[in-house]
């Protein structure tokens, strides 16, 4: 709960931010669910080619559905203690947790198709 406060907090200063944060926010976020995706199939088909088996559908949907999670509230911590871009972090994580709630059926339902 107090991780939730944390972020709250650090939102403050969204609403005061530029274009530029607003942007950025959305390129980090759109470019996390790519790159993580995309890691993740990588990481399968070379594992399938290395001659392991994927026998657990169980374990391939929950990967996927762990790849669009939003990133733990810690990084906004680390954020304040190394003065970093603490809106951007803030906003990052705010956005990413949206919009793993909205892809996170259409996610369950593709992997069930599999």
């Amino acid at each position: 709960m107090g991780a939730f406060i944390v972020v709250g907090a650090s939102l403050n200063s969204l609403v005061k931010a530029s274009r530029e944060t607003l942007r950025s926010t959305l390129f980090v976020s759109m470019t996390r669910y790519l790159a993580s995706t995309v890691l993740l199939t990588v990481i399968l088909i070379a594992y399938v080619q290395f001659g392991g088996t994927l026998t657990r559908q169980s374990f391939i949907r929950g990967a996927y559905l762990q790849s669009i999670m939003p990133p733990a509230v810690t990084c906004i911590v680390l954020g304040k203690t190394f003065r970093l871009n603490e809106p951007l972090i803030a906003s990052t994580i705010a956005v990413l947790s949206i919009i793993s709630l909205l892809l996170a059926p259409l996610t369950v339902s593709i992997s069930l198709e599999i």
